[in-house]
């Protein structure tokens, strides 16, 4: 069994998009849940910043050995910059990642 929704919303007022992906598998026994979400936000800006700064990476990753729950998690930020009809505009962006795995109805019996 395989469940996908995806979203795709933008707002121009906002200067913002963002896209969301929820898969739900069953594996092997296994009830496979990931969700996957990008969050783009525009802004005009006058003058570029000499030195970007690096993108944050978070991560981490748990297991619950007693509920067999494995959880991990995946956050990326940063800032990029582009030219478009002769404006300079700024991105700010957030990639973000989480998978959870944890044992099927019928391999808990």
């Amino acid at each position: 069994m395989r469940e996908i929704a995806f979203k795709n919303l933008t707002s121009t007022a906002k200067r913002r998009k963002v896209i969301s992906l929820v898969e739900k598998t069953e594996k092997q026994g296994f009830l496979v849940s990931s969700h996957k979400t990008i969050v783009y936000v525009v802004s005009a800006v006058t003058a570029p910043v000499r030195e970007l700064a690096q993108p944050e990476y978070y991560i981490c990753k748990t297991y619950d050995s007693k509920e067999k729950i494995e959880k991990f998690s995946l956050r990326v930020k940063g800032t990029s910059y582009i030219t478009q009809e002769g404006s300079l505009l700024r991105i700010d962006f957030c990639h973000s990642l989480r998978i959870d795995i944890r044992p099927g109805v019928s391999a808990a019996v």
